[in-house]
């Protein structure tokens, strides 16, 4: 993913890889035991999610700079607006997108025609065909583990 000496900058949308807009603390604790060998000491984790999901997210992922947007696209766009305004390509060697949503394909390909190290993380939300596209280095976050909930009673 990345090589020795160079930073990450992580950009995770919650929700997409766990495949719930309103994930469980549970659920988001699992996705973050799952995800957490990917991330080294000095890398950046930015997690982003809709409001109605925070307090789980803020719970789950304790170790995480955290973003809140809700509506249509909510948490894609405010990872986006990192990569479009804190100047990510003169402070990371890589990027690794937890997301499968192609709304990230233009910023991808751009961040890896600057020579950046992009990487495409997965997990139960589906993973597009422009976004696979746009990088070399795709992994599936598989089995994203999500609590099993028992049917509420009648």
């Amino acid at each position: 993913m990345t090589t020795n000496g160079s930073r990450a900058l992580h950009l995770i949308d919650i929700e997409n890889l766990i495949g719930l807009a309103r994930p469980s603390f549970a659920d988001v604790a699992a996705c973050y035991r799952a995800y957490r060998p990917l991330i080294r000491s000095h890398d950046l984790v930015v997690v982003a999610c809709n409001h109605g999901a925070f307090g789980e997210v803020a719970w789950g992922w304790p170790d995480a700079r955290r973003l809140v947007r809700s509506g249509d696209n909510g948490a894609d766009e405010a990872l986006l607006d990192v990569l479009r305004y804190e100047r990510v390509d003169e402070r990371f060697d890589a990027v690794v997108v937890g997301s499968g949503d192609g709304i990230f394909t233009d910023a991808i390909a751009r961040l890896g025609g600057l020579g950046i190290t992009v990487t495409v993380v997965h997990g139960r939300g589906a993973l597009s065909g422009r976004l696979r596209m746009a990088t070399r280095h795709i992994l599936c976050l598989s089995p994203v583990p999500t609590v099993w909930r028992e049917a509420e009673p009648a």
